[in-house]
């Protein structure tokens, strides 16, 4: 422990708390990039979540009018010898919108391979309308877009938790990132292993100790970048900062204004 006892606590922490804490550049840009992204993953899955919700609005107070395939798109089959498979239809219909009398929307209407019925233009197409939001939404309802409403709604629903569970880790982090730097207690501390890790890809994990008191010793492993990892070696000494009230909450001071 001699290597230990001889390491200086930086003298940028050395001071009395409470410290100014100051993200570096680039773990402050990195940081507004990774809240854009799930704030964009939020406001996509919002909009997933907003649409089956008015497809099943629709399905359930709307009412029924009729529209006629305008089209048919078809494609040709894997089997060059067999016919061309029907894949989308292309709708027209009149729809009523207010007293000034009739308007035409259209739009198209994918086909899965399970659905072999043969589609002519000018047939009939179901298209349910529903008052929404001081508008008239509208939807084709032929075949019913059960399929469309559930993936909608699973896709919506995983996609908003995931990204506020993210989004709770990632501020939890900051949290106790600059809670450290602000008032936590500095002690020296030891690297005492590294290890990687090799599942779906290489993770990197430096274990470290450290003493609140000297009758009092702890130890805490921490997943680091490549570049941090090869920046330390087992048996060097380092700054660690804790918290005093939560002994167990700690962090590398190297790592932290890096």
């Amino acid at each position: 422990m001699e290597t230990v006892s001889e390491h200086k606590i930086e003298a940028e922490i050395a001071g009395a708390a409470p410290r100014q804490a100051h993200l570096p550049i680039r773990m402050a840009l990195l940081l507004a990039i990774a809240y854009l992204l799930l704030g964009l993953f939020i406001i996509g899955s919002g909009r997933a979540l907003w649409e089956a919700g008015k497809l099943g609005w629709i399905g359930i107070s709307g009412r029924t009018i009729l529209g006629e395939i305008a089209e048919v798109h078809s494609e040709a089959s894997l089997e060059k010898t067999g016919p061309k498979r029907q894949t989308a239809l292309r709708y027209h219909v009149m729809v009523p919108e207010g007293a000034s009398g009739l308007s035409g929307r259209t739009g198209w209407i994918g086909l899965g391979r399970k659905d072999t019925r043969v589609y002519r233009v000018g047939e009939a197409v179901p298209y349910r309308i529903a008052p929404w939001f001081g508008g008239l939404a509208g939807s084709p309802w032929a075949p019913a877009p059960s399929g469309r409403l559930a993936s909608l709604l699973l896709c919506g629903g995983l996609v908003v938790v995931v990204s506020a569970l993210l989004m709770r880790r990632l501020t939890r982090w900051l949290q106790e990132h600059l809670h450290l730097l602000r008032s936590g207690t500095a002690a020296v501390g030891t690297i005492i292993h590294k290890r990687t890790e090799a599942e779906d890809m290489l993770r990197y994990f430096l274990r470290y100790g450290y003493a609140p008191t000297k009758e009092f010793g702890l130890e805490r492993e921490e997943q680091v970048s490549a570049e941090q990892w090869r920046e330390f070696e087992v048996g060097q000494p380092v700054t660690v900062l804790y918290d005093p009230a939560q002994p167990e909450r700690a962090g590398l001071y190297a790592l932290m204004r890096h």
